[in-house]
């Protein structure tokens, strides 16, 4: 949905002006109110849990639960950094070789939401992949990926367009494919009463990291001068993805026992 957002965007934008665009997708996203109501016309409300819902931090003190929160927190960071700033990495290099700055918007939100679009089959050939090979080594696997295409991408201005084209393309399906490995690893590594906290767990750390991830860029990219904001941006996003490797190794594949 983010890719067809954002490649929408870019069509938009060549036949409107901006924020025409923006208003018109903005009123697409009424269609999920009926949308809404039709899936939920017949649904039944189930028996109410006795659970007491309480947060349960034991959760993460599973070493291997632990490790793979935090896997996906900086996949989280990560992916949402590059959801936010890759488009305006992929205008500031089309601008930087000539291109007006109008067209270069336009550009820059087709190909990008065209590279994000590729993660959409990103999480079932990572999740493939695991089976085989451990989810442990393919998350890193692919983390080292994406942290290549990251750094690589950063310090592509120089490039030809199709070569940088090609490295979004791959870093779009790499900064996806690890998502279902990580929910998988959890709930084979946490403990039938602990799970509900370590899926809790690793959503909400998720989601805060996923705020923090762009803003870091941001301030990075004003940190810096012109000449290599987009240079260092980019080198800590692939710092948020190398970081966790080791760990990740380290603890090898889940296993269905707790291992508290």
């Amino acid at each position: 949905a983010n890719a067809i957002s954002l490649s929408l965007t870019g069509a938009l934008m060549a036949r409107f002006e901006w924020r025409d665009a923006f208003t018109i997708l903005a009123l697409v996203s009424a269609l999920c109110i009926p949308l809404a109501c039709l899936v939920t016309r017949n649904e039944k409300i189930g028996k109410i849990s006795t659970s007491t819902g309480l947060l349960n931090l034991r959760a993460i003190r599973n070493r291997t639960t632990g490790a793979f929160v935090l896997g996906y927190s900086l996949h989280a960071m990560e992916l949402y950094a590059v959801r936010v700033w890759l488009p305006g990495l992929l205008a500031a290099v089309l601008i930087a070789n000539g291109e007006g700055t109008y067209d270069a918007t336009v550009k820059a939100a087709t190909v990008g939401g065209i590279a994000l679009a590729a993660g959409s089959v990103g999480p079932i050939i990572g999740g493939v992949i695991s089976d085989r090979f451990g989810r442990a080594r393919t998350a890193a696997a692919i983390f080292a990926l994406s942290g290549l295409c990251s750094w690589a991408i950063g310090w592509a201005g120089g490039f030809p367009w199709p070569v940088v084209v090609g490295i979004a393309v791959v870093y779009g399906w790499a900064i996806s494919a690890d998502s279902s490995i990580y929910s998988t690893a959890i709930t084979e590594s946490a403990s039938a009463e602990d799970l509900g906290s370590a899926m809790a767990l690793q959503a909400f750390l998720g989601f805060m990291s996923g705020v923090v991830g762009p803003v870091l860029v941001g301030a990075v990219l004003d940190i810096f001068p012109e000449h290599i904001e987009w240079k260092m941006a980019f080198s800590v996003v692939g710092l948020m993805a190398v970081v966790s490797i080791p760990i990740l190794l380290r603890v090898g594949d889940p296993r269905r026992a707790a291992d508290v």
